[in-house]
């Protein structure tokens, strides 16, 4: 069952996010810092977030926005005092955090293919790939960010993650552009909505 995430689910998708995205730059940042994210995102009218739900546990997610400048112009206003002290003090024991910091506010730019929406997240843990839960998480997405008038949408991910490009692939996504992050190759990749 896919439903839309709730205030009650956040510890659960933050866990999960932990696990399937190790390496991240949000990892780095530890699970009080994906709490108050996921939190932020879930009051904003300009996200789209939604669970995968397997015999009442919680099995995947996925997060996009409609309009992706507003939504992360929305999100830093409503938690830059949060995420800026959880930074300073992830930053005092890791200073490779403050390089990543920046490249984030980067981002924006160096993965632009002109885009009207975007796929910023989705993870299903590692017991329960290869079922299609990952293909209706994104087709969930997909339809809701049509609903909000999105006509294409794109999702960054890194060239050496073999399984999510094939998947962006069979969704239809196509590639549109590599860039450099976090010293590490992105792929971007676009998709029509209509």
């Amino acid at each position: 069952m896919i439903r839309k995430l709730c205030r009650e689910d956040v510890d659960c998708v933050s866990d999960i996010h932990l696990a399937e995205f190790r390496n991240s730059f949000f990892c780095l940042l530890g699970k009080e810092f994906l709490r108050e994210l996921y939190d932020g995102i879930i009051r904003l009218d300009t996200a789209q977030a939604y669970v995968a739900e397997e015999d009442g546990v919680i099995v995947g997610f996925v997060v996009g926005a409609a309009e992706p400048d507003r939504f992360f112009r929305k999100l830093l206003r409503s938690k830059i005092p949060t995420f800026l002290v959880i930074l300073a003090k992830k930053a005092f024991s890791n200073p490779k955090v403050i390089l990543y910091g920046l490249q984030t506010l980067l981002y924006p730019y160096k993965a632009n293919v002109g885009a009207d929406a975007e796929l910023l997240s989705v993870a299903v843990s590692r017991g329960r790939r290869h079922r299609g839960v990952g293909k209706a998480l994104v087709e969930k997405l997909c339809d809701a960010l049509k609903k909000k008038k999105a006509r294409t949408i794109k999702v960054t991910v890194d060239e050496d993650n073999l399984p999510a490009n094939s998947l962006y692939g069979k969704l239809g996504f196509t590639l549109a552009k590599t860039a450099t992050l976090y010293s590490k190759k992105m792929n971007v990749y676009v998709r029509s909505l209509a």
